[in-house]
């Protein structure tokens, strides 16, 4: 009789499983039509323009400055612009109706360097501003000149039409994102935040349309951080018996010190799918491949085998948990001589949730020894995680649909830093999309060699911030 129990028991587990499975509910927006009536066809051109700007330094942003009037005239002349720390620009376009919270678009005018030794490995000179082979080549066509110009275009097309928005549209572009953002973005934020401005949400750079990327999934995948990791520093400090290297104690401070960084390596911080990467596979299981989609439909089950597969690589484990290395140590100053002292410094990126604070009391934890101390460095906690069906979030994902229609919406974690995340001090709803098409090949480009954007990718990020607005403001 007990396998007959058995055997009823696995059928049922069966039935559920395959219930589950097929029933699971899409959750992308239904099939639509764009409604925005602009084709983006300058775009090309005015991206190649702006990339030939090598806004590395202030010198350069600066310099820049006159293109972007020149460009954009019926911007510069029907939205009220401030500028912040000098180079920073904050626009106004008033919507008709105040009593509606404004939106912000963002993106940054700043570029990482080129690296010395590279320029060889580019097709084309980085800041040419090249258009061949059907790409805009150059540092910055995706990252992020692209968002500047898709904005800058999509509203100077909008007013050509003699479009007003019912809500406020904020323009935020900022001046220093590649390094901390803090004369640029975080400015931004303090002077709206000191006007009270409360945005309904807040649209910056991050994600993309991906291919290759997603898996499980062999459609393309409109992804979109609805939250991003935090930045903690960490010393870990020992000391020692200092003296003579000809009688020394069992461990020198750079010993104890390496045993300490084993322990934080052997020890992660715990990992969860309980923050965006749990919403990343409900988004995904109804439009996964079958033996995906049935372990991803049955989450109840299957968490612990996904939990396993996430974290044996670095990309999806970096998802699910906060991830720490040990990247500089110092100690000792001569061969013979014992440390008094070493010191590491370990970067942290925290997931929603874990604090530096919690982050230190576990590695004293695991650490377990007197002679090392934990100190917090630096500490920046991730951001909020955006809704991702709060009205902002389903006018986004409306619009990937209708500008993106092959592509399913699939919310995400950032695991890197944006200017976005400033503004989770003015609204919780930041959304972080890049309208660029990427493939593993690809993504390797955008602080590497060979960057570029396809023409029509250009052209279609005009649309795509066009279609936004209209779905966000009215039409």
């Amino acid at each position: 009789m007990l396998w007959k129990t058995l055997l009823l028991a696995l059928t049922a587990l069966l039935v559920i499983l395959g219930v589950r499975t097929v029933s699971v509910p899409s959750r992308q927006a239904p099939p639509q039509s764009a409604t925005v009536t602009i084709d983006g066809g300058r775009a090309p051109e005015l991206l190649a323009r702006a990339i030939r700007f090598p806004t590395t330094s202030r010198e350069e942003v600066a310099r820049m400055q006159p293109f972007l009037n020149e460009a954009w005239p019926r911007v510069r002349e029907a939205l009220p612009v401030e500028k912040v720390n000098e180079l920073g620009r904050l626009y106004r376009w008033t919507g008709s109706d105040a009593a509606l919270a404004p939106v912000v678009l963002m993106a940054h005018q700043d570029v990482v360097p080129v690296e010395k030794g590279s320029e060889a490995q580019w097709p084309h000179p980085p800041f040419g501003g090249v258009i061949a082979d059907g790409s805009v080549w150059g540092r910055g066509a995706t990252d992020d000149k692209i968002g500047l110009v898709g904005i800058f275009e999509a509203v100077e097309r909008l007013l050509e039409q003699g479009y007003r928005p019912r809500r406020t549209v904020y323009l935020a572009f900022g001046q220093d994102e590649e390094t901390l953002g803090e004369q640029g973005a975080k400015s931004i934020v303090a002077l709206l935040q000191a006007r009270g401005v409360k945005p309904e949400a807040v649209f910056d750079e991050g994600g993309a349309i991906t291919t290759g990327l997603v898996p499980g999934v062999d459609r393309p995948a409109a992804v979109v951080a609805i939250a991003e990791k935090g930045y903690a520093d960490f010393e870990l400090k020992a000391t020692g018996e200092p003296g003579h290297s000809s009688s020394p104690p069992r461990s020198t401070a750079i010993g104890i010190l390496a045993r300490a960084i084993q322990a934080v390596e052997d020890h992660p911080m715990p990992a969860t799918l309980d923050t965006a990467a749990g919403q990343t596979l409900d988004y995904i299981a109804p439009e996964a491949k079958p033996a995906f989609r049935v372990l991803l439909a049955n989450r109840w089950l299957a968490d612990p085998i996904i939990m396993r597969v996430m974290q044996s690589k670095p990309a999806s484990n970096a998802t699910v948990r906060t991830v720490c290395s040990a990247n500089v140590i110092e100690g000792g100053v001569k061969s013979n001589q014992l440390p008094q002292s070493a010191r590491a410094v370990v970067n942290c990126r925290l997931i929603p949730g874990d604090t530096a604070e919690k982050v230190a009391a576990h590695f004293a934890r695991v650490i377990g020894d007197p002679r090392v101390k934990v100190n917090i460095l630096t500490a920046d906690n991730a951001s909020p995680e955006a809704p991702p069906e709060s009205v902002a979030g389903r006018a986004l994902k409306t619009a990937l649909r209708q500008i993106y229609p092959e592509a399913i919406y699939v919310p995400s974690l950032a695991i890197g830093a944006t200017d976005g995340r400033y503004f989770a001090a003015l609204t919780p709803n930041v959304y972080r999309f890049s309208p660029i098409h990427v493939t593993p090949e690809t993504l390797k480009q955008m602080h590497g060699p060979a960057e570029h954007i396809s023409v029509e990718d250009a052209k279609t990020a005009v649309r795509f911030y066009a279609q936004l607005i209209l779905n966000l403001c009215g039409r």
